[in-house]
């Protein structure tokens, strides 16, 4: 039996929960402390910025246990805020997987042949042993299709896909544009690293199809 440890994170409930403590701080400023230097305001919504988007990692992270065998996969929680139930499931009960990376998070996703889903996210630099994890999962997974003749799908994610690369040539287009035609504007430009991101990530997973 193999141990890991990971530290998962639901991307909806922490922007959700940073909105939310954002919108809090911006009302508390502008009830209550109208009388101070815009200064000082500025200063406030800061520390307060940085504060809520603590408090939403805190709020919106699980530290999970994963164990996994040739055969079967334990899914415990150790800690957190959030509610967690453990899962227990057959390998040779999976229909699919994805593992995707994008800007921010690494992906597990894993369908089994009842439909149920397990999504496993984490923010992408974090230190815990997800890459390993996910290593022997596949590994695993390999194996069984092998030896035993199942079928586990691994599905292409999005930079994999045609449609990624359909993304990517547009981008690429939109980003040449934006250089070369653009009318300078700070906001447009501030779109370009993320653009040419997606377009090296593309590169980089049609490659090592």
């Amino acid at each position: 039996m193999h141990s890991y440890k990971l530290k998962v994170i639901k991307p909806v409930i922490f922007v959700l929960l940073i909105i939310f403590f954002i919108s809090f701080v911006q009302y508390f400023l502008d009830s209550f402390l109208i009388n101070f230097s815009a200064n000082l305001r500025t200063f406030l919504f800061i520390i307060f910025y940085v504060l809520s988007i603590i408090i939403a990692y805190l709020f919106s992270t699980i530290k999970l246990s994963i164990k996994i065998n040739d055969s079967e996969m334990l899914i415990d929680k150790i800690s957190g805020a959030m509610p967690y139930r453990s899962k227990f499931f057959l390998i040779k009960n999976i229909s699919q997987y994805q593992l995707s990376e994008d800007i921010n998070y690494s992906t597990l996703k894993i369908r089994l042949k009842n439909n149920a889903v397990i999504r496993l996210t984490k923010f992408k630099d974090s230190r815990d042993e997800f890459q390993k994890f996910s290593t022997k999962f596949i590994q695993i997974v390999s194996l069984l299709n092998v030896n035993e003749g199942i079928s586990i799908n691994r599905i292409s994610n999005l930079y994999e896909a045609k449609r990624g690369l359909m993304i990517a040539i547009f981008l690429a287009l939109m980003t040449f544009v934006l250089l070369f035609f653009g009318n300078g504007s700070t906001r447009i430009l501030t779109l370009i690293p993320a653009l040419i991101f997606f377009i090296l990530q593309v590169k980089n997973y049609q490659k090592s199809k």
